[in-house]
């Protein structure tokens, strides 16, 4: 009985208002439903993008996706439609993109900061930073923590640089302010 776009509207503009009180991180992420395929129809299964404000521990905003492959084009209308100033935003490393970077540091209200996670999905990027914090860049900053748990032990060693104008110059990521690597070894 409701009309499902004014319903959408209303509830973001609700949720904006608790975005607008969410400093901290926002955590995007996407994921699959359970058993929300339906084979008689030949539908897919649901998969949803969500951004999550981890402090509040609240959904700010959702939106259904066709595949994994398009959470890529999903993500900047989510940020797109949050106002998420004073918030860092934080995704994995499928949003390691350049479209991705620039909603999340401009977004609606520009003021957010990010951090994506970077692999081996973003080739020449990723060489570029291994090759920073490896041969050339001297850390900012830099840690070591030791855990012993489930059998095992783990030391994880952190390293980060601000030294990033000429890897900013190369790929282009705005508001680039430093790199970081986590190196684990059990």
């Amino acid at each position: 009985m409701l009309d499902p776009e004014a319903c959408h509207a209303w509830f973001l503009g609700f949720m904006n208002g608790f975005a607008q009180g969410c400093p901290g991180v926002v955590a995007i992420d996407g994921k699959t439903l359970r058993r929300s395929y339906d084979r008689a129809e030949g539908r897919s299964p649901l998969h949803l993008v969500s951004a999550w404000a981890a402090e509040q521990r609240l959904v700010l905003g959702q939106m259904a996706v066709e595949g994994k492959s398009n959470e890529i084009t999903a993500v900047p209308k989510l940020l797109e439609m949050l106002d998420l100033k004073g918030a860092a935003v934080t995704a994995d490393a499928m949003h390691c993109q350049q479209q991705v970077a620039q909603s999340a540091a401009g977004g609606r209200t520009s003021g957010q900061d990010y951090v994506l996670s970077l692999k081996a999905n973003q080739g020449t990027l990723n060489d570029d930073v291994r090759l920073l914090l490896d041969d050339w860049a001297t850390p900012v900053a830099e840690s070591t923590q030791t855990n012993k748990g489930h059998g095992r032990v783990e030391t994880r060693t952190a390293k980060v640089s601000d030294d990033v104008a000429w890897l900013q110059e190369i790929h282009q990521r705005p508001r680039l302010k430093a790199v970081g690597k986590v190196t684990a070894t059990r």
